[in-house]
């Protein structure tokens, strides 16, 4: 039996990779104007440069669920974080767009890496009656990491510019770089006759990601237009509607851990993130008929049952996906998350100017969380 702190030790490697590629997707927005103004780009652009992330997460996550069943979690951790550190080095010796552009992208791959390979750890590290509690206790630490990475950012004197950030970013990652080579190694052994393609063929693989694309989707949309519909229809300052939409994502902090913690106890587990979309789906149509006066108390009940799902769904698809492909089901799920996150915001905006109707708008949010019930449907256990 694997020694206690052997396990511990890979935990604890997850949740700092975790943590070094949340610092390095959310160091952009504190400086983004003096990107702006240094490479002389278009809004459109910076608002490209911000989702190269995400885009690379879209075509990433596969391959690379298929290269950590293949080589292993720390071949891969090295190599998620040396991209993250040279994309980052890239970025901020970049003279031009071009190069910097490529940096980001660069950059994106080594976090999409990272967070698959991060997660796989937990999944194959943690006893399975304790799996949800660990994916929900690593599922806090890109929310904390997000938190303090736009926070710390922003408190860099302008003075020193942002490369300065670009460059305190690397050393987050090489700290995690250490404790990797620490760690062991976690290997997949393949079953005789076990077949990538055959798992990757089960409906369920596909149909679970769902549960996280339905909280994700309508999640990215209060973040991204909750301040402008605040300040526009209800005359709420920017700054003030940004702190009370970022209610939801500081709720992951204590409610995902609670998420998981369930998902270790109720049966059928399907219970602990059907019913939160179910209420959701409520919840969303609300939003443009709450009173200012309890718009923080619903913000929070929003990231309650949105913080409940992830963990729990993501405990199922280790389940069902096997050891074998567990990194490639749980690569699926970041792959559809990103793809909801993508997708979206420009289809709340687009209803939006359609019908000028935030009403209608919100609306729109049920869709995905319709969408997202579809991974609560029955199926036959072998």
């Amino acid at each position: 039996m694997e020694k206690r702190q052997d396990v511990l030790l890979s935990m604890f490697v997850s949740f700092i990779m975790s943590f070094s590629a949340a610092l390095a997707v959310f160091k952009v927005p504190s400086h983004l104007q003096a990107l702006i103004a240094d490479f002389d780009l278009s809004y459109t652009l910076a608002g490209l440069f911000m989702g190269l992330v995400g885009a690379s997460v879209v075509v990433t996550a596969i391959p690379a669920g298929i290269l950590i069943s293949r080589y292993g979690t720390k071949r891969m951790g090295i190599a998620a974080i040396a991209l993250m550190i040279i994309g980052a080095a890239v970025q901020a010796l970049s003279p031009n767009a071009y190069l910097l552009f490529f940096g980001r992208a660069v950059e994106g791959v080594g976090v999409s890496f990272a967070l698959v390979t991060a997660i796989t750890i937990i999944s194959l590290s943690a006893p399975s009656a304790k799996r949800g509690l660990a994916l929900g206790l690593y599922m806090a630490c890109y929310p904390a990491g997000s938190v303090i990475s736009m926070n710390l950012s922003s408190l860099i004197p302008l003075s020193y510019g942002w490369r300065i950030v670009w460059w305190l970013s690397s050393v987050f990652a090489i700290i995690s770089l250490v404790f990797l080579a620490l760690s062991s190694d976690r290997k997949v052994v393949h079953r005789p006759g076990f077949s990538m393609k055959r798992a990757l063929s089960n409906p369920f693989l596909w149909l679970l990601p769902m549960a996280n694309m339905g909280v994700g989707s309508p999640g990215n949309c209060i973040l991204n237009w909750g301040p402008t519909y605040l300040n526009v229809a209800r005359g709420v300052l920017v700054p003030v509607g940004s702190f009370l939409v970022s209610l939801t994502m500081f709720m992951a902090i204590p409610i995902s851990p609670l998420g998981g913690w369930l998902a270790d106890r109720v049966r059928p587990r399907k219970i602990v993130y059907a019913l939160p979309l179910l209420a959701l789906a409520v919840l969303y149509p609300l939003v443009p008929y709450v009173p200012l006066s309890l718009f923080l108390i619903f913000m929070l009940i929003i990231g309650f049952f949105n913080n409940l799902v992830p963990p729990a769904a993501m405990a199922e698809v280790a389940e069902i996906a096997g050891p074998e492909a567990t990194s490639v089901g749980l690569a699926i799920s970041m792959m559809m998350v990103n793809i909801g996150i993508m997708a979206s915001s420009p289809i709340f905006g687009l209803i939006y100017d359609a019908t000028s109707s935030w009403n209608l708008s919100f609306l729109s949010l049920v869709v995905y969380d319709a969408l997202g019930l579809l991974s609560a449907l029955p199926r036959k256990r072998k």
